[in-house]
């Protein structure tokens, strides 16, 4: 594995290399600041496999440099680590909303930085089965129905503010401090009939769907300490800090609001016509090696029961 680490600290610079080599990492590449980071990624012969960014720097910082290699194709998916001082909540959300994968809390043990390295090596496999669409590679697919990712796949959709990987958010999740939990709320935003919608539409208008649901999501809840993930079948996953509007279940009335103003068509011209149901927000589960699969589970299965609540409504007022 090939590293590229960036931290204006020269101990550190020095201090990663020797150790990482006594872990069986011993092709690890140091910059100073984030500028010499973008020149090393620019001139480099061959591509890095995994990059560590400090957050606090002078200059450009460890968030904005993320995002800048976020821009260049080759390092669009490479797993990126921060390194931090602390689990300040804030500048770890912002970060994983630029792009990063996962962090590192100093002063770090060798052991720890040793299990990251290996989580960002499986991070590449999981990259490869959690496909990264846009929705220009669709445009010359008109075929309704026809799609090259299945209806249950948790694609991530590139282009969408806040909007992640869903291996990144359950990373993301499962590292919360547990004193930390109680200012967390999870819940699930799940589409109205997402099969019948998945065989009755093409690949772009799907992923128009999922996409104006995470954008009505952030729209509603408008904080910077969201993030969300497709996690397939029609359900955007959703995390935030404390937010006084998720203390007024439910919110699906609000994100329908903004879903509706987009006022999607499909190529017939039809309307969307969607219906958009959200589960009660609930706290991260305190098990945290069961946290991310407990939590998420939980959080779909109240948006499939309050989609279910909904539908039972409707039938009685036809």
């Amino acid at each position: 594995m090939r590293i590229l680490a960036v931290d204006d600290n020269p101990f550190i610079r020095d201090f990663l290399p020797r150790i990482l080599e006594q872990e069986n990492f011993p092709n690890v590449v140091t910059a100073a600041s984030g500028a010499s980071a973008l020149d090393i990624l620019a001139t480099s012969g061959q591509q890095f496999d995994c990059l560590l960014l400090d957050i606090v720097m002078p200059g450009m910082d460890g968030i904005t440099l993320c995002r800048n290699i976020r821009t260049i194709e080759e390092y669009r998916h490479t797993p990126i680590i921060m390194l931090t001082l602390n689990s300040d909540g804030e500048s770890l959300e912002q970060a994983f909303a630029a792009g990063a994968n996962d962090y590192i809390t100093k002063p770090f043990e060798i052991k720890t930085i040793a299990h990251r390295l290996r989580i960002a090596e499986r991070m590449v496999v999981s990259s490869e089965e959690e496909r990264a669409l846009a929705r220009s590679e669709f445009e010359e697919n008109t075929e309704v129905g026809h799609h090259s990712f299945g209806l249950n796949d948790a694609f991530h959709i590139e282009g969408v503010d806040q909007l992640i990987r869903k291996f990144s958010l359950g990373n993301f999740v499962s590292k919360i401090p547990k004193d930390d939990l109680e200012n967390y709320l999870v819940f699930a935003c799940q589409i109205g009939n997402a099969g019948d919608l998945y065989s009755n539409t093409t690949s772009v208008e799907f992923i128009d769907v999922l996409s104006t649901l995470a954008k009505s999501v952030s729209m509603t809840v408008n904080c910077d300490r969201l993030l969300m993930a497709n996690c397939g079948a029609g359900s955007i996953m959703c995390i935030t800090s404390k937010n006084s509007l998720l203390s007024r279940p439910p919110i699906d009335a609000l994100v329908q609001e903004q879903f509706d103003k987009f006022g999607l068509r499909f190529g017939s011209g039809r309307e969307a016509g969607l219906m958009i149901s959200a589960g009660v927000p609930i706290h991260p589960n305190a098990h945290r090696t069961q946290r991310v699969r407990t939590t998420f589970g939980r959080a779909v299965d109240r948006a499939i029961k309050r989609e279910q609540v909904k539908l039972k409504l409707m039938k009685r007022t036809v």
